[in-house]
């Protein structure tokens, strides 16, 4: 017999969390078929770093009252297929109740450290919908990401700050910007700022963890557009609108990347200056009221993000040579030395891996560092 515990005492437990969510007997029953053993128990902190332990409750306790050993692991196995399951399903209930469609990249990038590879990623997605008895189709999965609006702002009347059934802000697909004008776009008086993000698995990870909730909460709300990794041209239309109504009411707007140079070239200069059309010229600028406010060097070289902190390859650096040049072209000394510096520590970021690996302290990060950075 197998002692069943699941201890989770600190909220950066990732797989902890997964698995305390509310989840239907019959869907537990279904993972429970699949697994050749009951699940583990596993240790305060983060599974991924720290064993995991089997007990075997039939000796009864030892004389330092603790049930014998049967076997220790990293990352036990059965733990992690039932917080694989508890997720997917998570995630294809939302795409089914709220009828917008659900992608491999968010699945995998919400919680990145329970999956090996993309091929056990689908392998679970199949068992999921296997129980849901759904079909692929109407799932709507798919590994591209659409760009996505959330947070606090009125378009056309409508507004934008529902919460979902778990109390969360619900995402929406943004939608076609030829069919809205500036006038379309209200927001409240105490907005903090219009947030920009790379990707809309950022996006979805921010309204994971109630970040929206926290800024209205605290007075300062905030509303957010994600670019799904590209700027195409119903993005770069409607961001143009936004841009243009928060230039009437004053409100700032604010772009989070990759502590990248490819972010840089990818998305801020378009924003801020236009795309180059390779005469030496550049198209007009999507947004040139913007700042950059990260992640820059200083998110790169804190102590905290050691763990999710990743090498510059040696292929990369070119590219930051020749962004670092188009910057300083531009007059963006400042984005370029912040470049620089990237350069000089050896090591670049995502935004996924600052807020998946603690997203606990995301919040607290806007707060004190980048809500209050004037930016670039």
């Amino acid at each position: 017999m197998i002692q069943e515990e699941v201890i989770s005492n600190t909220p950066t437990d990732e797989i902890a969390e997964i698995i305390n969510k509310k989840t239907p007997e019959t869907l537990r029953k279904h993972i429970t078929e699949l697994m050749t053993k009951s699940v583990a128990c596993f240790a305060y902190g983060r599974p991924h770093a720290l064993p995991c332990c089997y007990y075997d409750v039939s000796q009864g306790k030892n004389e330092k009252g603790e049930y014998p050993l049967i076997r220790e692991v990293n990352m036990i196995s059965n733990t992690r297929l039932y917080a694989q399951h508890q997720h997917v399903y998570h995630c294809l209930e939302e795409a089914l109740q709220y009828g917008f469609t659900m992608t491999y990249s968010y699945i995998r990038d919400s919680h990145p450290q329970i999956w090996k590879d993309d091929q056990e990623l689908e392998t679970i997605v199949n068992s999921c919908l296997d129980y849901l008895d759904r079909d692929r189709e109407i799932i709507h999965i798919d590994d591209v990401e659409f760009p996505m609006l959330c947070g606090d702002v009125f378009v056309q009347k409508q507004d934008c700050s529902t919460l979902d059934a778990e109390g969360k802000y619900m995402v929406y697909p943004l939608p076609n910007a030829n069919e809205y004008s500036v006038d379309d776009f209200e927001f409240p008086d105490n907005l903090d700022c219009v947030l920009l993000l790379q990707s809309s698995a950022f996006l979805f990870l921010l309204k994971e963890i109630k970040f929206f909730e926290q800024c209205k909460k605290n007075g300062k709300p905030v509303c957010a557009i994600s670019f799904a990794n590209v700027l195409d041209e119903n993005t770069q239309n409607f961001v143009k609108l936004v841009s243009k109504a928060c230039e009437k009411k004053e409100i700032p707007i604010k772009i989070l990347t990759d502590a990248t140079s490819i972010a840089i070239h990818q998305f801020v200069l378009p924003l801020k200056h236009g795309f180059a059309t390779g005469e030496g010229k550049r198209t007009e600028p999507i947004c040139p009221s913007v700042k950059w406010i990260g992640l820059t060097k200083e998110e790169t070289t804190k102590k905290i993000s050691f763990m999710y902190r990743i090498a510059i390859p040696e292929a990369m650096k070119k590219s930051y040579f020749n962004v670092i040049d188009e910057c300083t072209s531009l007059g963006e000394e400042k984005i370029a030395n912040e470049l620089r510096e990237m350069m000089g520590s050896q090591y670049a970021m995502s935004l996924i891996q600052i807020v998946a690996m603690v997203p606990c302290d995301f919040y607290i990060q806007w707060e004190d560092i980048f809500s209050k950075r004037e930016g670039y």
